[in-house]
């Protein structure tokens, strides 16, 4: 599967008016930049850039725009999984949910023998099987960027779950997976 190399994020309000009508891009919130930066990150990215025209800070009044500490926190976020997903290796990606973007695959079958089941109410999710300094990682987006999200999981033998500051192994059964973010695996 072919990597990108760079992702982006849309980090600041804007409206397009010529040449289609009015096409609003609004203020983004913390679900709308981690749904755009995981779901790159999920499919190989290896850098991001946010656009936002002007930077994150008003070049007039030199204050912080709305965006800043969002995107601030998003990176705090990336570089605390950098171990998963710097340099990685993505196996395969899917979508779950009543709906999948075109020209993505939808998950049909448990892409890891580890796994038992995987169900994410609302939108659905993006589930990504990622290789890594010889580790196997699972990544599982909630691809909504406004709602909350419950992740139903099950596995046949023991895995680790990778947070922001540590790892943990418990019995995962329900997850609560905020607007646009990523519960990850190491399998």
């Amino acid at each position: 599967m072919p990597q990108p190399e760079k992702g982006f994020a849309l980090a600041k309000a804007h409206i397009i008016s010529d040449p289609w009508p009015d096409t609003i891009y609004p203020e983004p919130t913390l679900g709308h930049i981690r749904l755009q930066v995981f779901s790159n990150l999920l499919y190989g990215a290896q850098a991001i850039q946010y656009f936002n025209f002007t930077g994150l800070v008003d070049p007039v009044t030199c204050e912080k725009l709305p965006a800043y500490e969002l995107v601030r926190q998003v990176n705090s976020e990336i570089k605390a999984y950098s171990s998963v997903f710097s340099g990685c290796k993505v196996l395969g990606v899917w979508h779950t949910g009543e709906s999948t973007p075109s020209h993505t695959d939808r998950l049909d079958h448990m892409p890891h023998k580890k796994m038992k089941s995987l169900e994410m109410s609302g939108e659905g999710a993006i589930v990504s099987l990622i290789e890594n300094q010889g580790h196997i990682y699972l990544a599982v987006q909630n691809r909504d960027c406004t709602d909350q999200s419950v992740l139903d999981i099950s596995f046949y033998s023991q895995v680790y779950r990778i947070l922001p500051d540590k790892e943990e192994y418990d019995d995962y059964s329900s997850i609560d997976v905020e607007p646009g973010n990523v519960v990850i695996f190491r399998l």
